[in-house]
């Protein structure tokens, strides 16, 4: 299903960004260094709301327009954006690993956990850590082997 929200983009002359927020959704506050960015940004955080607040029945609060609108964000809900919206902190997901929680920023920046940005902290997707346990990568250091070369 396709949801539409206004969302109003406001410059930071101080912190140098461009902030946006969404009526009827309180906590829903992003930002980008660019309009781009900070769009871009807009569009996952309206994502991951929606998710939650559907896959907790919550009631969506009903998207209000100015006339005409100041700028309108539309996204798409698919049933993974909604088991997406369980996050973690890159410390929990350590723990859930077994691993160093710079063990888990490595393997964000490698793009092998999924992660979202929200209310400023970057979260880990709960759904990649769990794919990364069931899916143990094996080592990847090469054994030494003893002696000459054949």
């Amino acid at each position: 299903m396709v949801y539409a929200y206004e969302a109003d983009f406001e410059r930071s002359e101080e912190d140098d960004c461009w902030y946006v927020s969404f009526a009827g959704f309180d906590e829903a506050i992003t930002s980008g260094d660019t309009v781009e960015e900070a769009a871009s940004s807009a569009a996952d955080l309206l994502t991951l709301l929606l998710a939650e607040y559907l896959d907790e029945g919550k009631a969506l609060p009903e998207p209000t327009f100015h006339e005409p609108p100041l700028s309108v964000v539309c996204v798409r809900i698919a049933d993974e954006d909604i088991r997406a919206t369980e996050l973690v902190t890159v410390k929990e997901a350590a723990e859930l690993l077994g691993v160093s929680p710079s063990r888990v920023s490595q393997l964000l920046s490698d793009g092998r956990l999924g992660s979202v940005e929200y209310h400023g902290r970057r979260m880990v997707t709960l759904e990649s850590v769990n794919e990364r346990i069931a899916s143990k990568p094996a080592p990847h250091r090469p054994r030494k082997t003893v002696g000459a070369f054949a």
